[in-house]
C-alpha cells in the first residue's frame, strides 16, 4: 500500500518569548487537493472532485524566537507545544476521531491527550536559530454510518499554541 501523505510549512515568530496560538484547519482550501480519510481508506473512499484522499496530513511549523527589541542571540529556551479544541465542521462531538501527533523522531507524542498541558520539546531553542516543528494528523475509522455522515468532507480544526520558557 503506498501511504498518500500532504505536507505544508507555516512560520511562526515568537517575540520576546510571549505564547502564539494559531488555528489549524485541515480539509480546507489551505491544504488545497488532499482531504483527510482514514488509515486504508485512500483508494476507496468517495473521491471528491478536485481532491485526493490521503491517509495523514504532515504540518511543518518553522518556529522562529526573536527579540522585538534588544539582542537575545544564543539564549536558551524551552518550547512546549499544546493542542486544543479540536473539532470536526465545528463540533467536539467527533473529535475522538483525530489522532494530532507531535513527531519526536523516532517517535510521536500525542499532543490531543494531553490538551493544554502540551509538550515541552528537547533539546533547548536557540534564539535567533529556526525550529521545526512537525504535526501529523490522522483520521480513525468511525464506528457507523451516523457517526461517518458526521464528518464526511467537513473541516477539521483544532487550536495549536507554541509557548517559551527561558532557561
Amino acid at each position: 500500500m503506498h501511504l498518500l501523505k500532504k505536507t505544508d510549512d507555516i512560520s511562526i515568530n515568537i517575540g520576546e518569548g510571549k505564547d502564539v496560538n494559531t488555528i489549524l484547519t485541515i480539509n480546507d482550501p489551505t491544504f488545497n487537493d488532499k482531504l483527510l480519510v482514514p488509515p486504508g481508506q485512500a483508494g476507496y473512499s468517495v473521491v471528491v472532485e478536485g481532491k485526493t484522499n490521503v491517509e495523514e496530513i504532515i504540518v511543518q511549523y518553522t518556529v522562529n524566537w526573536n527579540a522585538v527589541s534588544g539582542s537575545i542571540a544564543g539564549a536558551l529556551g524551552t518550547l512546549k507545544v499544546a493542542v486544543t479544541n479540536v473539532r470536526i465542521g465545528g463540533a467536539g462531538t467527533s473529535n475522538h476521531l483525530v489522532n494530532v501527533t507531535l513527531n519526536n523522531s523516532p517517535t510521536y507524542t500525542n499532543l490531543k491527550t494531553l490538551g493544554a498541558t502540551g509538550y515541552s520539546l528537547s533539546p533547548s531553542i536557540v534564539a535567533g536559530t529556526p525550529y521545526t516543528v512537525e504535526l501529523r494528523v490522522t483520521l480513525n475509522e468511525p464506528a457507523n454510518a451516523y457517526e461517518y455522515g458526521a464528518i464526511a468532507g467537513k473541516d477539521i480544526t483544532m487550536n495549536v499554541t507554541f509557548s517559551l520558557t527561558v532557561a
